[in-house]
């Protein structure tokens, strides 16, 4: 019966004839040696050989977390083609699948909808330009993510993120996806790294939510006028509205306060 299950032929058959005519006795199947159980058959079959009972308790690597790994690199590069191409609103998860050579249930086997989707493509293309630097230096610290943020609304990735603004105008759903899936990650992200200064940099009694609003808000009217005012003077000018009035005074004469930079 096994032989006629797994389709045994030759010398594999006449191989699992014999270890099982030497076993007559064993009618329950945890009496079996490992090589005959169905893992040990599959084994046995791919190495040619019998296996082991140590090598019937290795693990077998299966390829399909490479697949999709694979499968969600092209689903998230085919997102943001298609988004740049026709803008947020045409675009769809069957679009999206289509490009990327899946089913639209393998898309949402990992996202709910394409909001989802996009954002998460969003969050991987640009990872690079989200960091907050951390150099113990409160100027060099907020000119850094100003830099790194204003690298993120250039070129094609304008496009998307000026697609994304105005579908959050008038669908409720995009606007909390984007509320919740990227601004806030970025806020809090940055208000840990101010926080750092508040001993040593900071004047008392700093409202970090105002302050963020400032620096955002800078920069996504930058994203909205233009890439003309997307250069390092604009960029450096709004850095020092936003110190003059977050620093303390020493910090602010140009007195450098330094806290310990990150474990190596």
């Amino acid at each position: 019966r096994i032989v006629d299950d797994c389709g045994l032929t030759g010398k594999a058959e006449n191989w699992v004839g014999e270890k099982l005519r030497s076993r007559r006795g064993c009618v329950h199947l945890g009496k079996l040696p490992a090589c005959l159980s169905h893992k040990g058959l599959c084994r046995t079959l791919k190495m040619g050989r019998p296996v082991t009972d140590t090598e019937q308790r290795i693990p077998h690597r299966h390829p399909g977390r490479r697949r999709d790994e694979y499968a969600k690199k092209r689903i998230l590069q085919s997102a943001l083609e298609i988004l740049d191409e026709v803008g947020f609103a045409n675009t769809s998860v069957q679009a999206i699948a289509e490009r990327a050579g899946t089913g639209k249930a393998t898309v949402y086997r990992w996202w709910p909808d394409k909001t989802a989707v996009v954002i998460n493509a969003l969050r991987q293309a640009i990872a690079q330009d989200l960091t907050c630097p951390h150099t113990g230096d409160l100027h060099r610290d907020v000119r850094g993510y100003l830099q790194n943020l204003s690298r993120s609304f250039r070129g094609h990735r304008a496009r998307i993120f000026r697609s994304f603004l105005v579908a959050a105008q008038t669908n409720p759903e995009v606007a909390a996806a984007f509320q919740n899936m990227w601004c806030q990650p970025r806020r809090e992200e940055l208000k840990i790294a101010l926080g750092r200064y508040r001993d040593c940099g900071l004047r008392d009694g700093v409202d970090f939510e105002v302050v963020l609003d400032v620096m955002h808000g800078a920069l996504y009217n930058m994203l909205l006028v233009g890439p003309k005012s997307a250069n390092a003077e604009y960029i450096y000018a709004v850095a020092d509205i936003v110190l003059s009035g977050i620093a303390s005074k020493r910090h602010a004469a140009g007195v450098s306060h330094s806290v310990p930079g990150p474990a190596r």
